[in-house]
């Protein structure tokens, strides 16, 4: 079940007018359709939870109404992509098993369809040890990184990579 996405406003000028919030999920992507949210507001702050999001991008909308009754337009006040989905990883150098010698590229291909790719770490490991040691951190695609193993002393190695989207 996915966690309550709790959304908060706070009026900046309480009691001038009313402050109308509206929710819409932009994309469904499981029903492929558009869906919008009843409305919440008040004249001073309030929240709006949405118990059981969907993955997806929401997008939240506003329309203040003063005393007079004159109302703003439509406006946007926040965008929120809601991701739970792992991203993926999938390696293309070096395969498993190689010899290492000098220096050895490691590259990867980094996806997530929703939040996007926030970095991809590399990782080494001597056999018998537990601590990883960083090799680098990528932002930006190909995430390909030269590994310098010319201090290493002559043993057996584990590489390994983590992913993380924008989402966390």
């Amino acid at each position: 079940t996915p966690s309550p996405y709790v959304y908060t406003y706070t009026n900046p000028t309480p009691s001038t007018y009313v402050l109308i919030a509206c929710l819409e999920n932009v994309r469904d992507p499981q029903k492929d359709t558009t869906n919008t949210a009843p409305c919440a507001g008040g004249t001073t702050n309030w929240s709006y939870t949405i118990t059981s999001p969907i993955e997806g991008t929401y997008t939240f909308y506003s329309r203040a109404t003063d005393n007079a009754n004159n109302t703003e337009s439509t406006g946007v006040l926040s965008g929120v992509v809601y991701d739970t989905t792992k991203p993926e990883l999938s390696w293309t150098s070096p395969v498993e098993d190689f010899i290492i010698s000098g220096t050895l590229v490691i590259l990867s291909v980094a996806t997530d369809n929703l939040s996007g790719i926030a970095s991809v770490k590399y990782f080494y490991q001597k056999t018998g040890e537990t601590d990883w040691i960083e090799i680098a951190s990528l932002t930006n695609s190909p995430y390909q990184a030269n590994w310098d193993t010319t201090g290493l002393t002559l043993d057996t190695y584990t590489i390994q990579a983590t992913v993380t989207d924008k989402a966390g």
